[in-house]
């Protein structure tokens, strides 16, 4: 009769390990952690899960992953990202906003691997989840701005120039070009260009101008200055700009 009291030490020795290295993941790591069954129900969170969500451990162990989501984002994950995870056995920069306990949203990343439970030996999920939340409200908030900024460009009589100075490139909007007798593009991203416009006889006084400003000698720059259309005559117009630091 064959002795398997040495291979089941050993099986023994080998799923306490798992299980002390599962039960440590989620204990230590930083960073929000959960896991899911086939069903979409939680089986593990971490503190800093619960810590960001605002959730006691009893309050989700056993739920459905989806009550934590905003609708949109549930039905999202259920049509969409919960079957090809299962299919595939990972998924990559889901985004999903979830409702904390005390009602308000944040923006999370997550990332999805299929594990095997150490415990249960069933496939469930290990998943990393980043609160993107201050990133998401500082994207929008740039998008606003360029929204708003593209409107007063568009409704503004005046032509606005933007001098990208690191980068040496000066992008004109369409107005400042038809200005000039120039389609939308066409009169070029250089500030040699711009200069070039520039009669001869004011050139050097827009660039003293332009100096002592970027000097911090006047808090702003204008010059009025005669500049050359496309037709080749001269026209009279003020430029005005601020330095942006």
């Amino acid at each position: 009769m064959r002795d398997d009291r040495s291979s089941l030490a050993s099986v023994a020795i080998e799923s306490n390990t798992a299980t002390n290295w599962w039960r440590m993941l989620f204990a230590l790591s930083p960073g929000m952690l959960h896991s899911i069954d086939q069903n979409g129900r939680f089986v593990d969170v971490n503190q800093a899960w619960l810590d960001a969500t605002g959730y006691a451990r009893d309050e989700v162990i056993g739920q459905s992953a989806l009550f934590v989501m905003t609708d949109e984002s549930a039905r999202y994950a259920f049509e969409q990202v919960l079957p090809t995870f299962w299919e595939t056995g990972f998924v990559r920069d889901i985004h999903y906003r979830y409702r904390r306990r005390d009602g308000s949203l944040i923006d999370v990343v997550v990332d999805c691997n299929s594990v095997i439970h150490p415990e249960t030996g069933r496939s469930v999920s290990l998943s990393y989840v980043r609160d993107v939340t201050a990133l998401m409200k500082s994207e929008r908030a740039l998008r606003e701005s360029e929204t708003r900024y593209a409107l007063a460009v568009q409704g503004a009589n005046d032509g606005i120039w933007d001098w990208t100075i690191d980068e040496q490139r000066i992008h004109f909007s369409p107005r400042f070009s038809a200005m000039l007798g120039y389609d939308d593009g066409e009169f070029g991203e250089t500030p040699e260009r711009w200069l070039e416009q520039i009669h001869e006889d004011d050139r050097t006084l827009f660039e003293l101008a332009l100096q002592k400003h970027f000097d911090g000698l006047a808090p702003s720059f204008e010059c009025e200055c005669r500049v050359r259309t496309r037709t080749g005559e001269f026209r009279w117009v003020r430029v005005r700009g601020v330095a942006v630091r």
